[in-house]
């Protein structure tokens, strides 16, 4: 058996104003408690079935950031902004309720379940705020924190879970691999978000880590490049996806505090696109 791999950004990526949408994404890394290991390990279909709702809940943050960042840069505009994101959250809400219905891991379920239940919330916030005056960055605070809260917790906990899977070898292997490196160049740039002013060994640092990240996309790319006719275009969506997330993470890094909001929306929407691209390869594989 294997664990499935999770990634957890430090918590010293406490951005300040526009970049309050981009904290909604890792506010998890506050969580405390950790989720003991079930007793009955992942099957292939349990792991697809849980990538399909980490998609869909990553579509819902995205949204809830962008109403944020709304209430933050255009307060006047919010009802508008509000009125043309209700829908669109309560459809991804939809998507993510169907997509539960597709777990039956009774660990899994449960934290599925939750995370479901706070995203649910999202349609009513922005509802009430196309109201003018009915809301403000703060009335958000409480809700976006737990549902960063709840997504994180649902992420956090599958990386306990023994998966039950045949052994992987040749390309699918091989893409595995490089897809742990990816990852981990995410993370490295996530650590890299200042919490201080920069100095030139930070410059340094970051020139680094763009140079190790543009080295582990072309290496996915590769492996991914090398996998059968139905796991090559998810695989190789994804690794387009997961690279232009490595990017706005580092170019999060030296933009100023005032100018990250749209930037860290641009992350979450190719962290999103990589979760999607993820589920599908995950799906066919279970297959």
């Amino acid at each position: 058996m294997v664990f499935l791999s999770s990634l957890c950004f430090s918590a010293r990526m406490r951005l300040a104003g526009a970049a309050l949408a981009l904290a909604l994404a890792f506010a998890g890394c506050k969580q405390e408690h950790q989720q003991p290991p079930p007793r009955r390990a992942f099957t292939g279909s349990d792991l697809a079935a849980a990538a399909a709702v980490d998609a869909r809940l990553a579509r819902v943050t995205l949204l809830a950031s962008t109403l944020q960042l709304a209430t933050d840069e255009a307060p006047a505009e919010l009802p508008s902004r509000a009125a043309a994101l209700e829908p669109r959250l309560a459809m991804a809400v939809a998507d993510a309720e169907r997509a539960l219905a597709d777990v039956t891991h009774p660990g899994d379920r449960e934290l599925a379940e939750r995370a479901v239940e706070v995203a649910r919330r999202w349609p009513g916030l922005a509802h009430e705020l196309r109201q003018p005056g009915a809301g403000s960055a703060a009335s958000l605070q409480r809700p976006r924190d737990e549902l960063g809260r709840a997504v994180f917790a649902y992420r956090r906990a599958r990386s306990q879970y023994p998966l039950e899977a045949a052994a992987e070898g040749g390309p699918s292997l091989a893409f595995a691999q490089a897809r742990a490196g990816l990852e981990r160049s995410e993370a490295e740039a996530g650590q890299r978000l200042p919490v201080a002013p920069r100095d030139k060994g930070h410059e340094l640092d970051l020139t680094a880590t763009r140079r190790s990240a543009h080295s582990a996309a072309d290496h996915a790319r590769e492996a991914a490049g090398r996998l059968g006719a139905e796991l090559k275009g998810p695989a190789l969506r994804w690794v387009e996806a997961e690279s232009e997330a490595v990017q706005a993470l580092i170019a999060l890094a030296v933009t100023p505090a005032a100018r990250r909001g749209t930037l860290s929306l641009q992350y979450q929407e190719a962290k999103a696109d990589a979760l999607d691209a993820l589920a599908e390869y995950e799906r066919i594989r279970a297959r």
